[in-house]
């Protein structure tokens, strides 16, 4: 599994990685990249790449940064002509788009049946 995974930033004060200030929404397409290689990057830092997470990026000047955090990484689907919310903004390196260091995502799918329970029962009890 190797697809091009574009994010969506969904800040109202977007910055770039050179912390200029932007007005307008900013994307950009990551690679996708394994925990396992993800986790030789992080385990230089004593991090642990979990798997409820998943890792994109990694290439100089293209990356989330601070204030990006909870962000969706959206995955487009050609066959369902969809676009799906494959994770959420978690960490990335103390340095935004640093070439060889990916930044790290929640794993929207492990989490989709509590997603899906809790909304369920939201919707049950009115709110």
């Amino acid at each position: 599994f190797n697809p091009k995974l574009t994010l969506h930033t969904e800040n109202s004060t977007d910055q770039t990685v050179d912390s200029v200030p932007s007005q307008i929404k900013l994307k950009v397409t990551l690679p996708f990249v394994t925990n396992v290689r993800c986790q030789e990057v992080y385990g230089n830092y004593s991090l642990r790449i979990a798997d409820t997470q998943i890792c994109a990026g990694g290439q100089k000047a293209r990356d989330t940064c601070r204030g990006d955090s909870g962000s969706p990484l959206m995955f487009y689907n050609r066959q369902q002509s969809r676009w799906f919310t494959y994770g959420l903004v978690s960490r990335g390196p103390s340095t935004c788009g640093t070439d060889g260091v990916p930044s790290i995502y929640t794993n929207v799918f492990r989490y989709d049946e509590w997603i899906r329970e809790t909304m369920a029962k939201e919707e049950k009890e009115g709110n």
